[in-house]
Order: structure tokens, then C-alpha cells, then sequence
């Protein structure tokens, strides 16, 4: 397959937000990891957590690599 680049991948994802208060003005951590690739989709998931290591929320992504000639 391709490489993923900005022009070639189309993106969906769902997020859950967790019971926790975000701190404006306050660092937080995000975590970002592949889950695993079928195809032309690539699945990941993120984190955000507070500097303390509570999650404030997740969110998983799908990746989809599309041709850019296609829409030319």
C-alpha cells in the first residue's frame, strides 16, 4: 500500500468523554496508538489524560486511504 498522507486519507471517528474535568491553562497528555490496518483502513485510538494520569477522555479513528486521482 501507499503511504498515508494528508491528501490521500479520508477520516471517521466516535469519542466518548469521561466524567472527569478538563483544566484550562492546566498540560495534558495525549496518547495515540494503532489498533491495526484492513485494507485501506487503518484503525487507531487516543487518550487524553490530566498530568496526574486521569483520563478526560478516548476516542477511536478510522483512516481511510483513498486515491486523489479518483476525484480529478
Amino acid at each position: 500500500a501507499a503511504p498515508l498522507t494528508s491528501a490521500s486519507v479520508g477520516r471517521g471517528n466516535k469519542a466518548r468523554l469521561l466524567d472527569a474535568v478538563n483544566e484550562i491553562g492546566v498540560a495534558h497528555v495525549v496518547v495515540g496508538q494503532h489498533l491495526r490496518t484492513e485494507g485501506r483502513k487503518t484503525f487507531t485510538a487516543s487518550t487524553l489524560r490530566t498530568p496526574t494520569g486521569q483520563v478526560v477522555g478516548v476516542a477511536e479513528h478510522i483512516w481511510i486511504q483513498i486515491d486523489p486521482a479518483f476525484f480529478s
